[in-house]
């Protein structure tokens, strides 16, 4: 992650402005940028409305486009989501708002900005809604979590870009043009790519199209009917012959940046999030209120399938082709409960091997008045990437209970392990040199300690770290796991290793038959994908002082 300036990251954070460079979005990998910025995809690991504390958001359109994104807010136990919404961008647009936490234990949404949404958010703010969708999700898990920001594609109508055009006193000329459009049905839904075997139907009448084996909502390629009128093979979501594109493939050049506000201690903390570009080259477009759809786009719903690592020897580049896993890990995934059968796609693997990382790795300070937290978000597991289910090609499945009754069937499903999730082991090192052990030629400083394993049990997991004193979540954290050093470590960095894991498709977990092997001798199936940052809070001359660092991160490519 690029590390800017606090007095910089909260004046962008307030003004809309942002202190990060922009990166083109050129490529045909899914790739990275700590920067963040230039993607298509935005990934903010963290929120939190807990003691006292309330998150501050702005994202920022750079390029001359009119777009139009999904915003997901997801909860921090088993990433189920809480709140989402489409924004339709006028060029160089910021779309702000903030969370805060309710008189009754809940998060509302707020904004004050302009840009046009869809749904329109209230005047009075939204509120999260998981807590009351979802059997699994508790008020707890939703006052934390993380976001999704998902760029659906470029709005070409020459008549909805003037409805969204902002005029000299900032206001859009007409945001209804929004509604109108999918009342019209000049927007439709579709874009994602299914699994070949799954029929998902539509719960409204937003779709233009009929639902058929291998496509959720319209299906590329075929010949619609729209408006009763055969327009022809289409060519991406709504270039159809003899029309005009509504809306074209993302072209990235999204940006932002986050506040974690501590209005106890009054300190600020800056959270930037991870940029992926090449995610997709087709539009998706997909409404909020969709029983079957709410969860597309999704981080597994792009077209983007190759990434580019190091070889076994590290010398050379090798390119990992993904394809598309057999079964969309939403359609069985019991957390949903009683929701059932909602897809989120079937393409996760490109994303999770370029977030993939061998070790996270930043410094702690625990002393007197000083507390560290680290944040370590797993945004994929949401997809099947290291959670507690396996995939089985061949199975019965019971629908009476949910359960799969005994191997030799013919329906592929995604079944509960209820297995220990991934765990790391924590090296922490002194800041001082130990003389007496140090030889000459020996290198400073010596390996101080080693923890039991790190065990990641969640979505978000917050490590609060302390050497024995009284060290409360720096971030107010509610769910925040206590990580013990041995008594003296006050001060010094700590790494996390996760060279054990690793997407090994020959394992129980990862079978031959749920995906395709990546390129022979290639290392960039090392690790885990994760993401996240540090945050410290200290005293200076009775003042407190809030700070964030990036994680020092390992990766295999």
């Amino acid at each position: 992650m690029f590390k800017k300036t606090k007095i910089a990251a909260v004046t962008a954070a307030v003004l809309g402005v942002s202190a990060m460079a922009i990166a083109p979005s050129a490529t045909a990998d899914v790739t990275l940028s700590e920067t963040g910025a230039g993607g298509q995809v935005l990934i903010f690991p963290y929120y939190n409305v807990n003691n006292g504390f309330s998150t501050s958001y702005n994202i920022i359109n750079t390029k001359n486009e009119y777009k139009a994104i999904k915003v997901r807010f997801r909860e921090s136990n088993t990433s189920n989501d809480v709140l989402d919404f489409n924004v339709y961008m006028s060029p160089y647009d910021v779309f702000t708002m903030g969370l805060t936490k309710t008189a009754t234990g809940g998060v509302l949404m707020q904004t004050t900005d302009n840009t046009c949404t869809f749904p329109e958010i209230p005047a009075g703010g939204k509120a999260f809604i998981g807590a009351d969708v979802y059997d699994s999700v508790k008020a707890a898990d939703v006052r934390e979590g993380y976001l999704e920001v998902i760029e659906m594609g470029v709005v070409e109508d020459a008549g909805i870009q003037a409805g969204l055009l902002h005029d000299a006193s900032g206001m859009p000329d007409n945001c209804d043009v929004v509604q109108d459009a999918w009342t019209d049905k000049d927007f439709i839904q579709g874009g994602a790519t299914g699994d070949a075997i799954t029929v998902v139907d539509q719960n409204n009448a937003y779709d233009n199209g009929v639902s058929a084996a291998g496509f959720y909502g319209y299906a590329l390629g075929d010949d619609p009917l729209v408006f009763a009128n055969n327009l022809g093979v289409a060519t991406s979501l709504y270039n159809l012959a003899g029309t005009v594109e509504v809306l074209s493939a993302p072209t990235g050049g999204l940006a932002g940046s986050s506040v974690l506000v501590d209005t106890v201690n009054i300190a600020g903390f800056v959270a930037e999030p991870i940029s992926i570009d090449g995610y997709s080259d087709s539009a998706q477009h997909y409404i909020p209120s969709d029983q079957s759809f709410y969860l597309l786009p999704a981080l597994a719903s792009g077209t983007g399938t190759t990434v580019t690592s190091l070889d076994s020897a590290g010398t050379a580049l090798a390119t990992n082709t993904w394809v598309d896993v057999a079964r969309d890990f939403g359609l069985d995934d019991t957390n949903l409960a009683p929701n059932t059968s909602v897809p989120s796609g079937v393409n996760p693997m490109p994303l999770a091997n370029a977030l993939l990382v061998t070790s996270l790795a930043n410094q702690y300070l625990v002393a007197g008045e000083t507390s560290t937290d680290w944040v370590v978000a797993a945004p994929m597991r949401k997809h099947g990437i290291y959670n507690d289910f396996q995939y089985t090609a061949d199975a019965l499945y019971d629908a009476d209970n949910g359960d799969l009754e005994s191997a030799g069937g013919t329906n592929p499903y995604w079944k509960h392990l209820d297995t220990d999730d991934i765990a790391a082991p924590f090296t922490y090192y002194d800041r001082e040199e130990q003389v007496a052990n140090v030889e000459p030629g020996d290198f400073s400083p010596p390996i101080q300690g080693v923890t039991a394993d790190v065990p990641f049990e969640r979505e978000v997991n917050i490590l609060a770290l302390t050497s024995g004193g009284a060290n409360p979540s720096v971030l107010g954290s509610d769910n925040a796991q206590t990580v013990t050093m041995d008594s003296g470590f006050v001060t010094g960095w700590g790494s996390l290793d996760f060279n054990q894991a690793g997407l090994d498709l020959a394992a129980a977990r990862y079978s031959a038959a749920w995906v395709a092997n990546p390129v022979a001798g290639s290392m960039g199936t090392v690790g885990a994908p994760l993401s996240g940052f540090s945050a410290s809070r200290g005293t200076v001359n009775g003042q407190n002082l809030g700070e964030t660092f990036p994680m020092i991160v390992e990766r295999i490519r």
